[in-house]
């Protein structure tokens, strides 16, 4: 229950940061003072609510890995991308306790 409740408080958190999205100081998609990896500047990526990595199905990806996510969002952005990204980022969340 302990568990349960603590992933709710994460899931919480992450839907307090959209607030940030509606006044404009966040993306909803875009790199998180958690990600271990920062896009370089010059590709102009905000910070976000969610991260790209996010939707990478490792806990610990590599590198390589985390750019090519990286690209494929930049060249494919779409509604249902990000839908898709928010989707994986709250199912980790509830996950990441259980791996």
């Amino acid at each position: 229950a302990v568990a349960r409740s603590a992933d709710l408080a994460q899931v919480a958190k992450k839907r307090s940061r959209l607030k940030e999205v509606l006044r404009g100081r966040l993306n909803l998609i875009g790199w998180t003072p958690a990600d271990s990896y920062r896009p370089p500047d010059e590709w102009d990526v905000r910070p976000g609510a969610f991260s790209v990595s996010e939707s990478i199905p490792s806990f610990h990806p590599g590198i390589d890995e985390i750019n090519r996510s990286w690209q494929t969002y930049l060249n494919n952005r779409s509604l249902s991308l990000d839908v898709e990204i928010v989707i994986s980022g709250v199912r980790r969340t509830l996950r990441s306790r259980h791996e």
